[in-house]
């Protein structure tokens, strides 16, 4: 800033000769200005400007700087990249007076910052400002000093960079900075007063040959640092002493390998704490440990005052705290550990100490109780509060009054227990109820296994007085529930394999009744009165043989997944469908709403099984309404973050759930778990149903993969949820085959045990093009393949007294590789038809069969390219 106290300024300012001289009647020839007069001394002579670079955002208008720049060469080193990236970038900087640095023949920054911990250690040398690497005001003073103008930068063997002036090299870091040597030992920098130098007060030796650091800021005002030397440092001083640095190349070393050091340093101090923590007490490690870090500091300030070179004592330090630290952590816990052990071994021999047994007792998830003489409790485990109440509440109330009124009689005695030994009581099961409400067991009671044994306390060393009972009831409402699935999965699997049979028996009667019927109507006319009946044998059949499906379904092997379809559709088709006209005929005050989400994701499986169970539902629910009332038909997107505790567990997923809720007379809590069993059913004669119904919902949704929850009230009504995996596949688009799409004229070999069979698989095939002939046994097939070509062979699965369906295949394949096949049979999809269409089979068709189904199966395995 210009100086304004300057006569001159005065002057312009006031209008007026107000200087003290002028008052005195001083003859002043011109105005004198301060500024001018510093400038031409700065002319004068050998004279280094120093100035500051700002590094927040430029400001919009700034003064004319007039700075000079460095003359650097790069010289590249052996393996190292040359770069000055990370050198300090400025972004705006402090300019002088222009007459100032006009005047001064160089200039430098002034640039220092001290490191995070407050103290001063190193000082940038260069840093860069638009495009230009500018030096220090040290440096520009050494550079001054030794008419040097030429710089050289290079990376050294080490890979630390380094400035080369004249003989004297500098080492940097990374950001352009040099560790200042401020240990010069007792003897400092010599001061001067400015007052002893302007009133010539000084010898002219004291500044001969010197480079001088004027510092012009008024004192109070300028910079200051603390510095490894000293605690404060004026910015004079801080400058005076790296110019020195340079000058003696005494520099502070900071090289990368010293990192190496001080981790073998910290090292070498962690096993030394290891044996002192092992070897000795707390106290004495702790001290060894603060000794150690002392003498860390102190070692690496002696080694930097005698040779410069800056050992870090962080990490070494930071390594003995945190090693003390946990060693002695773990110590401490190790013989905590085992005096609780030793402990707890106590606690073992000393039962009587009741006290003692409560810490015990604590941590057992069973339920530890003890009763007074007349059966009421007078302590009781922490484990209760897993039920949500505390041991107080059951303090002082009888036990009895806990147990389920069906069982209070078998445990009155044993409950309350005064034998002792092997005629105590031991695992006696029965239904207590602890929570105030517990949704998970009927009634709010739970299942639990007790054991309890009398008390006794000595009175003389011949009698015994009884003083209460003490026991232990562990909870195995879990355990019960599983049994119960078990038990329900074993009736379903021996129900399941029994309906298999069946179904496979009526399959093969039911063909005549099915396929039969499609070949008259070939032959028919079509204006024949007979077309009518003849169809409604076929439709008898196809309804005798969606009741063998539900057998099959309920053996749980009669859905195979394969088509991935929308719900909402499905749901929409149901209610267009001839059976839902069927129920809102029987039940007119009945009526249907629906609220389906409209992006309902797809679900993979069997669209047909999944209508079945959708219309059981219905069918249910408006039978559980005889007044009337409303079904409601929900679809949503559902995603589970947890797992879903409800009437089954619903692991967590991506579903859509299907819910029908009906406003019914509902379902008893003992009828709740007995409802999807085998022929289980309440309905009345002459009502719809057979006992198969919940049990097809059941196994339906267990073979897609999903899962069901029940809500329901007596009284108020049903909710059933149906939980489906959602897919992300895309649905296949299908057209519906006519009778071109399937017609032929190859050669095929049909395979059946049973004469019908054959008879209708010959005739129906016939009827559509292809010559056929027919074998009754594998053997025969693989015989008739020896001398025959054939284009396809029809196995049926199960041929008793034979080789079966897969023995047949495997014997074709072996005598002609690459034999297309299809299989048959009145079962449903099992292991062994999977495992023959793994061989190479093209197709899997349940009896009986339509003219379309097996004509289709057959047209689809020839027209199928192989390899």
């Amino acid at each position: 800033e210009p100086d304004r106290t300057s006569p001159t300024n005065r002057q312009e300012k006031t209008g007026a000769e107000s200087d003290d001289r002028i008052g005195k009647g001083e003859d002043l020839k011109a105005p004198f200005d301060h500024d001018v007069f510093l400038a031409e001394s700065l002319k004068s002579g050998e004279y280094v400007l120093g100035f500051e670079f700002l590094f927040k955002e430029a400001r919009q208008e700034r003064r004319p700087c007039r700075m000079s720049p460095l003359s650097l060469i790069r010289l590249r080193g052996p393996g190292f990249p040359l770069s000055e990236e990370g050198f300090f970038k400025a972004k705006d900087v402090v300019c002088n007076l222009e007459l100032f640095s006009e005047a001064a023949s160089a200039s430098g920054f002034l640039n220092a910052a001290p490191d995070s911990d407050g103290i001063l250690r190193r000082m940038p040398v260069l840093i860069r400002y638009e495009d230009h690497l500018y030096p220090s005001l040290a440096l520009a003073t050494l550079m001054k000093a030794n008419e040097i103008t030429q710089l050289y930068y290079m990376i050294g063997r080490s890979g630390t960079p380094m400035l080369l002036i004249g003989d004297i090299v500098i080492p940097l870091d990374d950001h352009g900075n040099v560790f200042v040597n401020f240990s010069f030992g007792e003897e400092e920098i010599p001061r001067i007063s400015a007052l002893d130098l302007l009133e010539d007060r000084m010898p002219e030796d004291v500044l001969k040959e010197r480079s001088v650091i004027v510092g012009c800021s008024a004192a109070g005002l300028e910079q200051v640092f603390s510095t490894p030397r000293r605690a404060v440092f004026s910015s004079a001083e801080i400058h005076a002493d790296f110019l020195e640095t340079l000058l003696t190349g005494g520099f502070a070393v900071r090289n990368r390998d010293f990192v190496v050091w001080e981790i073998a340093a910290g090292l070498l101090l962690a096993l030394f704490i290891c044996f002192l923590v092992e070897r000795t007490t707390v106290i004495w490690s702790v001290l060894a440990g603060a000794a150690a870090v002392i003498a860390v500091w102190a070692g690496s300030r002696i080694v930097f005052h005698a040779s410069g070179m800056v050992f870090s004592p962080l990490y070494p330090s930071l390594v003995v705290l945190v090693n003390q630290s946990v060693l002695t952590v773990f110590k401490n816990r190790k013989e905590l550990l085992r005096a609780e052990k030793k402990t707890d071994d106590a606690l073992v021999l000393l039962k009587s100490s009741e006290k003692s047994l409560n810490s015990i007792i604590m941590r057992i998830p069973d339920i530890v109780f003890r009763l007074d003489q007349q059966g009421r409790i007078i302590f009781i485990s922490h484990a209760v509060t897993r039920y949500g109440r505390r041991p107080e509440e059951f303090l002082g109330r009888p036990i009895l009054d806990l147990v389920a009124p069906e069982d209070r009689e078998k445990s009155r005695f044993k409950i309350n227990e005064r034998r002792t030994g092997d005629r105590a009581t031991v695992d006696l099961e029965l239904r207590l109820m602890l929570s105030r409400k517990d949704a998970s067991a009927v009634g709010g009671f739970r299942y639990f296994r007790v054991s309890a044994e009398g008390i006794y306390k000595d009175e003389s060393s011949s009698s015994k007085v009884f003083v209460g009972t003490q026991g232990i009831a562990r909870d195995i409402s879990d355990q019960k529930e599983m049994e119960d699935r078990l038990q329900r999965a074993q009736r379903m699997e021996a129900v399941g394999s029994l309906a298999a049979g069946v179904a496979h028996d009526l399959n093969n009667i039911l063909s005549g009744l099915v396929s039969y019927p499609d070949l008259i109507l070939m032959d028919l006319e079509p204006d024949s009165p007979l077309r009518s009946k003849i169809a409604k044998i076929r439709q008898s059949g196809e309804k005798a043989a969606a009741v063998v499906r539900d057998l099959l379904t309920l053996s749980r092997r009669g859905v195979s997944i394969s088509d991935v379809f929308n719900a909402n559709k499905l749901i929409s088709d149901f209610l267009a469908s001839p059976e839902f006209s069927n129920i809102d005929s029987a039940y007119p005050k009945v009526k249907v709403e629906t609220r389906l989400a409209g992006d309902l994701m797809d679900v993979k499986g069997s669209p047909v099984h999944l209508s079945k169970a959708i219309m059981n539902l219905v069918m249910n629910a408006a039978e559980a309404m005889p007044s009337g009332g409303c079904i409601r038909i929900i679809s949503e997107n559902r995603y589970l973050d947890t797992h879903l505790k409800a009437y089954e567990l619903i692991p967590e997923g991506e579903y859509i759930t299907l819910k029908v809720i009906d406003e019914g007379i509902g379902i008893s809590t003992q009828d709740l778990n007995k409802i999807f069993e085998p022929f289980y059913t309440k309905k009345q004669m002459r009502k719809s149903g057979t006992g198969l119904g919940m049990t097809v919902i059941w196994t339906t949704i267990k073979d897609h993969k999903g899962y069901i929850d029940i809500e329901s009230k007596e009284g108020e009504g049903t909710a059933f949820t149906i939980f489906l995996p959602a897919t992300r596949e895309a649905a296949e688009v299908k057209s519906r085959a006519v009778l071109e799409d399937f017609l032929g004229n190859e050669r095929i070999l049909i395979v059946d045990d049973i004469p019908e069979q054959r008879e209708i698989a010959v005739k129906m095939l016939s009827k559509i093009g292809y010559s056929v002939s027919a074998v009754q046994s594998g053997e025969e097939a693989v015989e008739f393949i020896k001398t025959h070509e054939v284009d396809l062979v029809v196995l049926d699965m199960i041929m008793p007294g034979g080789i079966d369906g897969l023995e047949t295949y495997r014997c074709l394949i072996s005598e002609k590789p690459g034999q297309r096949a299809i299989v048959a049979s009145g079962y449903s999809e099992s292991e062994r038809v999977r495992e023959i269409l793994r061989f190479g089979a093209g197709a899997y068709v349940q009896k009986p069969f339509t003219l379309e189904k097996i004509g289709m199966a057959v047209r689809q395995e020839l027209d199928r390219k192989v390899g």
